[in-house]
């Protein structure tokens, strides 16, 4: 995540987050759990402060629909 985005919501590095997303997991929730493991500092970006980087492999594993193979 952003810099900017840690400290908008005082997330440090170790820390076990919730997002609220539009896609369910297989268990129904769409809620996602992720550890915080680094920042970045969006300068090579561009398109805004408020950004996540997140682990696709994961993502898709739990993704209810629409998995890649």
């Amino acid at each position: 995540m952003t810099e900017d985005l840690a400290k908008k919501y005082g997330w440090k590095i170790g820390d076990h987050i919730p997002l609220m997303t539009r896609t369910t997991q297989l268990h129904g929730s769409s809620t996602w759990e992720f550890d915080v493991v680094g920042t970045f500092d969006d300068s090579d970006i561009g398109g805004g402060r408020e950004k996540i980087l997140i682990n696709f492999s994961y993502y898709n594993e739990g993704r209810q629909s629409a998995r890649t193979p």
